[in-house]
């Protein structure tokens, strides 16, 4: 079987308990499937990346949430939930710094 290639990935951040979508982008990318750890492990790779491109919108002790969607293989068909993986933020309370503290 091949692998879908084409996938959403959406980034929220938590606030006061409710998802907030900060960014979205479309991949044309069936890694996923084949990285070591599973799909979990690329979409925390993906949303350190994100925090690499949108650094105004990172702050210390924040949680985020990635959510990774197969796109639908025909119009109108439905995509389905690959993982979802929430991210919490290190404070310097916590030891470290934002860029370290993907948890």
């Amino acid at each position: 079987m091949i692998p879908p290639r084409r996938h959403l990935v959406q980034y929220y951040l938590i606030e006061s308990g409710c998802r907030v979508l900060r960014g979205r982008e479309s991949l044309d990318d069936d890694w996923f499937y084949f990285c070591r750890g599973g799909p979990e492990v690329y979409a925390r790779a993906l949303i350190r990346e994100f925090f690499v491109r949108e650094p105004d919108l990172v702050a210390p002790g924040q949680r985020w949430l990635v959510t990774v969607h197969v796109a639908a293989s025909k119009p109108g068909g439905k995509a389905r939930r690959l993982c979802e993986v929430e991210v919490r933020l290190s404070t310097p309370d916590d030891g470290g710094s934002p860029e370290q503290g993907v948890a």
